[in-house]
């Protein structure tokens, strides 16, 4: 993995690759109100698709959101399927710069079953729930990325660069 995207900025608990200008953003998790905030905050140009799963706050994050032109903020359940999602809010081919995947142990569904999302995606990163870091950097190698494992004291991630 290069230099540039082994290392991640942290800034608070959402880390983006350092030295890149992302395009678009891709936020999947359980509540994405604060990673989409931090990161629409770090990255004002870049178009921000937001995907939370239904919780009792739905409704009051998207208001908190509506008044940013650049995120898409939609709810989803785990059963639908993320190319779907995805590709209905951005052309089929275009390039996904970053995705932060954060679902509280339904990760390894998204990692295990790939698709056209991990063929657009740059960089991922993925929070670990009950899924062996082990595991979760053979499948991203499998969907085609090199990856690293990191702790930030409470939590596994998994990070991957798109091997080129």
């Amino acid at each position: 993995m290069r230099q540039d995207a082994g290392i991640a900025l942290k800034s608070g608990n959402f880390s983006v690759p350092r030295n890149f200008t992302p395009e678009l953003i891709v936020d999947l998790g359980i509540r994405t109100l604060y990673s989409t905030l931090e990161y629409v905050s770090q990255f004002p140009e870049a178009k921000i698709l937001s995907f939370q799963t239904y919780h009792p706050n739905f409704l009051l994050d998207e208001n908190r959101l509506a008044y940013h032109d650049n995120i898409t903020f939609r709810s989803f359940s785990i059963t639908e399927d993320l190319d779907y999602l995805i590709y209905t809010e951005i052309p089929f081919d275009r390039q996904i710069d970053f995705i932060k995947v954060d679902l509280d142990g339904l990760e390894k569904n998204i990692l295990k079953s790939g698709g056209r999302w991990a063929q657009n995606t740059r960089f991922i990163k993925a929070r670990l729930t009950n899924y062996d870091y082990k595991e979760a950097k053979s499948d991203l190698h499998r969907l085609g990325f090199y990856s690293a494992a990191m702790y930030d004291g409470h939590s596994f991630y998994v990070i991957g660069e798109r091997i080129d």
